[in-house]
């Protein structure tokens, strides 16, 4: 009866809240709307404010969580990449996976990748695209045959998507394509200048359908709160919340992000040349450069680039460089076929 009390209470005291801040011009709405989520959940989850607990109501969950994590053979969902899943286990909930490299080097394309393998493992997956529109990305999984792993053929050529000049064999990968898609958990928010708030109300939609692994496509499109702020704020507060929101709704969000042109008169990356804002830097669990590359690193046919990934931060894991071959054409990463000799190295901070 008490705490029944109190949950009434509680919601009437948001009301009122409500409708002061509805009210008041200098209250930022979509803090305000953040706020309200958050006490509300709250009262649904009947905490109240208490966010403490004792280390003996923790490490009973504790050990659970790491028999449980032996269990799964490591934390986080797999990738398709077996020496990105070596050393960063896999897409962890609650962190933040950035993929940053020039334009033009495949971000989009690295990320859809990883976004396909999740769901066609069962792991709801969302994007949000400031720059392409939905239908193109559906072009872009096609062409890459959906990122399966274990599949050679079924591919079809990203350019048929411009000229319409597919073939019998492109329509059968089309519609085969179609068959395998609509039925995964695979879900799609192609709005420009989206805000931060805007973002996290629609990851937590998502969440309660089960998505657990968020693509942003790009940090650096998305909308300032309010204008008039120096742009490296706008950064910085847009990376905080997408941290706040990969803990509070417990998903990996893959973060894609422009480097700068320093990165180019470099041999490779460095975290200071991450674009506008050294918050990324300090939010993101783990930072991956695709490391520029150069036409002496394609095939004959110019087709194929041997390309390198550099794993240059990891708070929890391991960090270093390995290589995977991109098929421009079909955008597409895949692994590199095995060699006697390996060439990545890690480096265990």
């Amino acid at each position: 009866m008490v705490r029944e009390r109190a949950r009434r209470r509680a919601l009437a005291q948001i009301g009122t809240s409500i409708g002061e801040a509805a009210f008041d011009q200098t209250e930022d709405i979509g803090a305000c709307i953040l706020d309200v989520q958050r006490r509300l959940d709250g009262v649904l989850e009947d905490r109240g404010g208490a966010f403490s607990q004792s280390a003996g109501e923790l490490v009973k969950g504790w050990v659970a969580s790491l028999e449980h994590l032996q269990g799964e053979g490591g934390a986080g969902i797999k990738t398709p990449f077996h020496r990105l899943n070596t050393l960063v286990t896999g897409l962890v909930p609650g962190e933040v996976f950035v993929i940053a490299g020039r334009p033009g080097c495949g971000k989009t394309a690295l990320a859809l990748n990883l976004l396909f393998h999740a769901a066609e493992q069962g792991h709801g997956a969302g994007v949000f695209s400031m720059e392409m529109q939905a239908l193109l990305l559906m072009n872009r999984l096609c062409a890459a045959g959906g990122g399966h792993a274990s599949q050679g053929g079924g591919l079809v050529n990203a350019q048929r998507f411009r000229d319409g000049r597919f073939s019998e064999s492109d329509w059968k990968a089309i519609y085969d394509f179609a068959q395998r898609a609509q039925r995964l958990p695979l879900h799609f928010a192609d709005k420009p200048s989206i805000r931060p708030s805007e973002l996290r109300q629609q990851v937590r939609r998502w969440c309660r359908q089960g998505v657990r692994v968020v693509a942003v496509d790009y940090l650096q499109l998305i909308a300032p709160e309010q204008r008039g702020g120096s742009r490296e704020r706008e950064l910085a507060e847009a990376s905080r919340l997408l941290k706040t929101t990969a803990v509070e709704c417990g998903v990996s969000v893959i973060v894609l992000s422009q480097l700068n042109r320093e990165a180019e008169k470099t041999k490779r990356p460095l975290l200071s040349h991450l674009r506008e804002s050294g918050a990324i830097e300090q939010d993101a669990d783990i930072i991956v450069f695709i490391v520029p590359w150069k036409s002496k690193g394609q095939d004959a046919q110019g087709q194929n680039v041997r390309v390198e990934l550099d794993v240059a931060k990891g708070r929890n894991n391991t960090v270093g460089s390995f290589h995977l071959v991109y098929r421009k054409r079909f955008l597409r990463f895949e692994n590199e076929p095995f060699r006697p000799k390996a060439e990545s190295v890690s480096r265990d901070d």
